[in-house]
């Protein structure tokens, strides 16, 4: 008699197939119904032992009439209870189903299952008008996660989108930040500009001993009255030192930029010194 010496890895391990195990297709045909759950009838179900498998692919075919058989599944190695039901997903569609529906013909689609923590799986006939509805199951033992449809989650609501179409041109010109200056600037207001603008940075010097307010109006020329007219904001200047800042964030005038120079932030009177000015607006 001639032996076969059993293929051994480098390390003098058993060698084994890398290949997935391959299981017969188990049929069984439905000509009754088994209204309980946990009481046999000859008929009533087609069994297959899941024990070794991953998933499984189930397709029915034959003649019949008004079929409806539910997926069940056991963790248990033999016996007629502890069965409950199973979700199956169609092999057409994302359609998740705990039974086939009533149906009078072969249909256009199968069911897959994860059956890999299950010992046994089954089909239940809980309704029937008449024919044999033959069953084809097909086990797989690849290692699978468990059907993708079945891991899916439902996303409700409502969203609203519009695209707009937008051209943006480059400017043939560029104009950057006009500028005010005033040498002498004192109690008396003058115009910095005359419609609305927006004021980017500013840059004064206060020769004084003593402190100046530089006053901005929001207004019109004509229309201010130092002392009388309430500045929109005033700019304190400390003695004998200047003050400057580039603003990301412009001061808006909505009429017209307006300042003057006064000893109080909000009063008439002019510093003993001018003071000198510049203003950085568009």
């Amino acid at each position: 008699m001639a032996y076969q010496p059993l293929p051994l890895t480098t390390d003098n391990r058993v060698k084994v197939s890398t290949l997935p195990a391959v299981i017969d297709v188990i049929s069984g045909s439905i000509t009754t119904t088994q209204p309980s759950i946990n009481v046999d009838v000859a008929g009533g179900t087609v069994v297959a032992d899941v024990s070794t498998a991953s998933n499984i692919t189930i397709f029915n075919s034959g003649t019949f009439s008004g079929i409806n058989c539910t997926f069940e599944g056991s963790i248990a190695a033999s016996g007629a209870d502890n069965w409950f039901a199973v979700q199956g997903v169609r092999t057409n569609s994302n359609t998740i189903e705990l039974t086939t529906g009533a149906l009078s013909a072969q249909p256009a689609y199968a069911w897959e299952f994860s059956v890999n923590a299950l010992s046994r799986f089954r089909v239940r006939a809980t309704a029937r008008t008449s024919g044999t509805q033959v069953w084809s199951m097909k086990l797989g033992s690849y290692a699978t996660e468990p059907i993708p449809a079945i891991q899916s989650h439902a996303i409700t609501g409502t969203v609203a989108t519009s695209l707009v179409s937008t051209t943006i041109a480059a400017s043939a010109s560029v104009t950057g930040l006009a500028w005010y200056y005033n040498g002498s600037l004192s109690n008396t207001d003058v115009t910095v500009k005359a419609s609305a603008g927006r004021v980017y940075g500013y840059d004064f010097y206060n020769p004084n001993t003593t402190a100046v307010y530089v006053q901005f109006f929001n207004a019109l020329i004509a229309n201010v009255t130092p002392g009388s007219t309430s500045p929109t904001f005033s700019l304190y200047l400390p003695p004998q030192t200047g003050r400057d800042m580039m603003r990301t964030v412009p001061l808006s005038f909505a009429t017209a930029i307006t300042i003057c120079a006064t000893t109080t932030a909000t009063g008439g009177t002019a510093p003993t010194l001018p003071i000198e000015a510049r203003v950085d607006y568009l």
